[in-house]
């Protein structure tokens, strides 16, 4: 590749990373540049530069930071804020967004590095009810969506198209290559939300005990992922779980596509920056490889410390579901 569209590619890169789903990069490229499906694709491939103007536009468009400039050995990094407002396209299309990065991090054999505070968000999804709740929770808690302010949670109050989405996210996940790094307090912080919940009679027994047994199962499939090295259907290996004693703060999320790098940082609970500025993304490589080293790898190795995690998991969702039975 010419040296010239370097940056461009990048920038494509990013663009693919964008695109919904349901849209293909070439046509809104067309449309918004006013140019034939052939030139939007020699754009995409690097054979024709993309103006000033035109990276104006689909940086509006697409909603990312215009960082396609500037030296970046300085101090000072471009964030691209992803936003989930109470908004339900809002959320659809954060989730569709998730979905289409995903898929092309798949695509293009990437990796993911994920440090997380509770486990990876996307094996939530793999239950439809406890999906539902973590969206309720959200919504309702966290956003303070007035639709959901006088509502207990019962499943069904979630449109059924969002909690599909997210089954596909937990699904294309478990084929993306990745390195977990968990805190000793795995799971707690799904299960207090659950235990709140209760107290506070907004969701009733029958159904935490649900969210209880689910949240079992959950534990059960991460402890078998981590004993043969795979989450994925046809057992390839792709995960690397590690355990880590010190407090991780936030979540952080580094994805390796080869050509592209990118971070993504929680803010806010669970709204995100990320950036593809190189030097952040290697001082935060550096991070993450320093928290690795330090933790214990229990992926495949190390069986007594994984069955201690996974066997103080579910001692503690055992002794909310056994409340909340007594009612």
């Amino acid at each position: 590749m010419d040296v010239r569209f370097a940056k461009q590619f990048q920038f494509v890169e990013k663009l693919k990373l964008a695109t919904p789903t349901n849209q293909k990069l070439v046509d809104v490229l067309s449309d918004l540049l006013e140019v034939s499906n052939d030139s939007a694709y020699r754009r995409l491939r690097c054979e024709t530069a993309i103006s000033m103007d035109e990276y104006v536009k689909i940086c509006e468009h697409f909603r990312i930071p215009l960082d396609i400039s500037g030296p970046e050995t300085t101090s000072q990094a471009v964030f691209h804020f992803t936003l989930l407002s109470e908004e339900e396209n809002n959320t659809e299309e954060y989730l569709k967004n998730v979905l289409g990065a995903l898929q092309a991090i798949h695509q293009s054999k990437g990796k993911i590095f994920y440090a997380t505070e509770d486990i990876p968000l996307f094996y939530y999804f793999m239950f439809p009810e406890l999906t539902e709740f973590k969206l309720f929770f959200w919504k309702k808690s966290i956003l303070d969506d007035a639709r959901f302010q006088e509502k207990n949670f019962m499943p069904g109050l979630v449109k059924k198209e969002l909690v599909e989405t997210c089954r596909k996210i937990f699904e294309i996940y478990c084929q993306i290559n990745c390195i977990e790094v968990y805190p000793e307090d795995t799971f707690t912080s799904t299960l207090r939300q659950i235990e709140y919940y209760w107290e506070s009679d907004m969701l009733e027994s029958q159904f935490g005990v649900q969210l209880c047994d689910q949240l079992l199962e959950t534990v059960q499939f991460l402890k078998s992922c981590a004993g043969k090295n795979s989450k994925s259907a046809d057992q390839q290996p792709n995960l690397e779980m590690y355990l880590s004693d010190l407090m991780i703060n936030t979540n952080t999320i580094l994805v390796d596509m080869h050509t592209t790098q990118m971070v993504f940082k929680s803010v806010n609970t669970f709204n995100s920056i990320s950036t593809s500025h190189r030097k952040f993304y290697e001082e935060t490589k550096r991070w993450m490889d320093g928290l690795i080293r330090k933790s214990t790898m229990i992926s495949g190795v190390s069986e007594r410390h994984r069955n201690k995690l996974f066997k103080r998991a579910t001692d503690q969702i055992m002794a909310l579901k056994e409340k909340m039975n007594k009612g």
